[in-house]
């Protein structure tokens, strides 16, 4: 997986059956977390970049943009 590793930026990991189901990490450590996650079913995670908790006006980088 690539993954950013700006130490100052965050995102957000997401497992919906287990708590906590809201996790933020800065991208550095986040990496180490999903690494721990690898096989499990439903982790999920921003691919945008954000300075805080997971809302619009703490965005820092779109990196990804569905339409």
């Amino acid at each position: 997986m690539i993954l950013y590793r700006d130490g100052n930026r965050e995102v957000v990991i997401w497992t919906p059956h287990r708590e906590p189901q809201w996790r933020t990490r800065k991208a550095s450590v986040a990496i180490k977390l999903l690494a721990a996650e690898a096989g499990a079913e439903d982790v999920y995670l921003t691919v945008n970049q954000f300075c805080g908790r997971r809302q619009v006006r703490q965005l820092a980088a779109l990196t990804a943009l569905f339409g």
